[in-house]
C-alpha cells in the first residue's frame, strides 16, 4: 500500500479513498500495480471510469458509472456493524 500512495503522491494523482484491499484514484494506476498476485490491486471495474462516488466512512462509500452499454449502474456498499449492549 505503502508503494502504491508514494507512486501517487509523487506523479500527482488524488487518492480519493483507500482501506487495506481497495482505493479510489482520480487517474488509472499502472500495470505494475495491477494483477491476481499478493500486493497488486485487481482492477474490479475492467477499466470502466467511475463516473461519481460518495464517501462515508470506513467500507461505507457509493458510486455510479456506465456499463459497457452506456447503462447508468449504480452501486452502494454499506458495512454495517450491529452493536449488542
Amino acid at each position: 500500500m505503502i508503494k502504491i500512495k508514494t507512486y501517487c503522491l509523487n506523479n500527482r494523482i488524488k487518492i480519493y479513498y483507500t482501506d487495506t484491499d481497495s482505493i479510489f484514484l482520480d487517474k488509472p494506476l499502472p500495470s505494475k500495480f495491477i494483477g491476481d498476485d499478493i500486493g497488486l490491486y485487481k482492477d474490479e471495474m475492467n477499466g470502466i471510469p467511475i463516473e461519481e462516488a460518495y464517501f462515508l466512512g470506513i467500507k461505507q462509500y457509493g458510486y455510479w458509472f456506465y456499463d459497457e452499454n452506456n447503462v447508468k449502474v449504480e452501486d452502494l456498499f454499506l458495512l454495517e456493524f450491529n452493536v449488542t449492549p
